[in-house]
């Protein structure tokens, strides 16, 4: 996905190409996504990071992500949301579809068939869930939740 901004700049234009990966948090307004289900199935990811991400199969679909516990603050305030991240797992530093979440509001994204690394950017114990029309297979959760001190 790419979009340009053109800027005037003094007596010039300057036109910018920014490339971005899709995600739900930062859309234009409008109905927020919903699972199409009233009880999804829901999946324990434990606490995905970059050193240790959860791994997963879909069929594609849409996907709600919910944080279950952030870790506590610290001098630079509390913790109140996390960036949920899927990428390919031979390129887990390339985000392909991204959504943020807090302990009030999930996050729902529609997401293509394949295999995905999933990580989030502050240590969130994470859950998602699906609705039966989408599948999940291979589901490795990341490092052990410590709500449950297991990965699922």
């Amino acid at each position: 996905m790419r979009s340009f901004v053109t800027l005037a700049v003094g007596l010039g234009v300057l036109v910018l190409a920014v490339a971005g990966c899709r995600t739900t948090s930062e859309t234009p307004p409008g109905p927020a996504l919903e699972l199409s289900c009233d009880d999804p199935a829901a999946t324990s990811l434990g606490v995905p990071t970059v050193r240790q991400p959860a791994l997963l199969t879909t069929s594609g679909g849409r996907h709600r992500f919910v944080v279950k516990a952030l870790p506590p603050g610290s001098i630079l305030g509390e913790v109140e949301d996390t960036v949920v991240q899927l990428s390919d797992p031979d390129a887990p530093t390339e985000a392909l579809f991204e959504v943020r979440v807090s302990l009030r509001q999930p996050g729902v994204v529609d997401v293509e068939a394949g295999t995905y690394s999933v990580l989030n950017t502050n240590r969130g114990s994470i859950e998602l869930e699906v609705c039966p029309d989408v599948t999940l297979s291979d589901v490795e959760p990341a490092i052990p939740d410590p709500g449950t001190g297991t990965g699922s």
